[in-house]
């Protein structure tokens, strides 16, 4: 029965489950189609009612601007201008780099000459020293030469030779804190210009520039052993700090300038000379940090001068790649430089009874 069902099916259903009809589809080739890549639309000029002859003609773009070396200003007045490190290191001409030889002879020789000039205009030789501190910073050492592998981006001649010709070294602390100290503060330009398209980006940039400040003035409390007596008002700081509003820079100078008499009246409370006592110290200078976006001004107030103003030593602008980290190394030398004075203060307030023992037992607890 089964074999007679088989014969009465139709030919045409066996070449659907014949076996050579089958092998035959298993060795064709698997080929998969390959999907054909869109071509997109050139886009062309629309056309335009204006003629070709009378349509807008627009300029090429102008190159960027090449770093021009300010000019070197040794006019002695309140308002004075620092000779930047590109003017003593690198000068750019038609595009090349050229070095340029520095004779420190005669730098010295105009150093010189510069200080007499200050001195006859009334500036207090602490003034005078930080000023031509700062503009030496660009062809003089400041840090150890053991600091070459840490800050591989800084030119050969700010590493010193010798440890204790450098400026920016720690005193009691180890290297590896001021080292740390120094990176956090030079790396303080690139932070600021990444505000510079957040919401309320001055204000961010101010406070910013005033957080990296204090925490440098942090080091130096604490590598010269010195936070304590700060903390406890035994010893008075030496520097002030001020945030004011960008367009309003004649507000933010009178801020500052009352900061810093009001320190200069604390400071004569504590080191006027007195009829028994010899070891007598003179007000040092004062300086002041003066914030307004992402642009700084140091300012400096000498209590001993007749004159009762502020003398503006530099302007920095945080906002330019090219001089943020001299400026912070500007402002970490005006620092380092208050630590000796408040080092020397310490030694002479500490013959007052009992403020030796007291700042020692506050040291030990603050560490």
């Amino acid at each position: 029965m089964a074999i007679q069902a088989l014969t009465r099916m139709p030919s045409n259903l066996w070449s659907y489950i014949s076996v050579r009809q089958t092998r035959k589809r298993r060795e064709k080739p698997f080929k998969i189609s390959t999907p054909t890549k869109p071509i997109a639309k050139q886009l062309c000029t629309p056309p335009s009612s204006v003629p070709p002859t009378k349509r807008f003609k627009l300029s090429p773009r102008k190159p960027k601007n090449e770093p021009v070396t300010p000019r070197r200003d040794f006019d002695i007045s309140r308002r004075t201008s620092l000779m930047t490190p590109e003017e003593t290191a690198k000068k750019v001409v038609h595009g090349r780099i050229k070095q340029e030889i520095i004779d420190l002879d005669e730098e010295a020789l105009e150093q010189q000459k510069q200080a007499r000039e200050m001195l006859a205009d009334g500036w207090a030789q602490d003034t005078i020293n930080v000023y031509q501190k700062l503009e030496r910073r660009g062809y003089e050492p400041l840090l150890p030469k053991g600091w070459l592998l840490d800050f591989p981006l800084l030119p050969a001649f700010t590493f010193a030779e010798d440890d204790d010709a450098a400026f920016l070294k720690p005193i009691y602390g180890s290297h590896y804190r001021a080292i740390n100290a120094v990176q956090n503060f030079i790396e303080l330009g690139k932070r600021v210009r990444d505000l510079s398209s957040s919401p309320f980006s001055q204000r961010k940039q101010g406070l910013i520039i005033q957080q990296h400040i204090k925490a440098y003035l942090d080091w130096m409390y604490t590598d010269a052993q010195i936070k304590a007596d700060v903390k406890a008002g035994r010893l008075l700081p030496m520097i002030a700090l001020h945030i004011g509003q960008p367009n309003k820079p004649d507000l933010a100078e009178q801020r500052i300038h009352e900061k810093l008499r009001l320190l200069a009246d604390q400071h004569d409370e504590r080191l006027i000379p007195g009829a028994e006592n010899s070891n007598v110290m003179v007000p040092p200078t004062l300086y002041g940090v003066v914030i307004t976006g992402a642009v700084v001004g140091l300012v400096a107030y000498e209590p001993a001068s007749v004159e009762d103003d502020i003398r503006t030593l530099a302007v920095f602008n945080y906002a330019k790649p090219l001089m943020d980290v001299w400026s912070s190394l500007a402002i970490a030398i005006i620092v380092v430089h208050c630590r000796g004075h408040m080092l020397r203060a310490k030694k002479i307030l500490s013959q007052a009874e009992g403020w030796e023992q007291a700042s020692s037992s506050s040291q030990s607890e603050d560490d």
